[in-house]
């Protein structure tokens, strides 16, 4: 389990939620979650900027 999917498990967030919070579409959130595609820079800073998780942390684990 990620970082993301562990977030979202621990703040009782759905998919969706998270989606309308972090600004992405949902396909693209789909796909980090799923292991088809990596986390960017762009993307680790939006939960940090909403979450205040580590973008260095977020990046470690992708």
């Amino acid at each position: 389990m990620g970082i993301l999917e562990r977030e979202m498990v621990a703040r009782h967030l759905k998919k969706q939620e998270l989606v309308a919070l972090l600004g992405v579409a949902n396909s693209r959130l789909s796909e980090v979650l799923n292991g088809k595609r990596a986390i960017n820079l762009d993307l680790a800073k939006r939960p940090h900027q909403k979450l205040g998780i580590s973008a260095e942390l977020i990046l470690e684990h992708a």
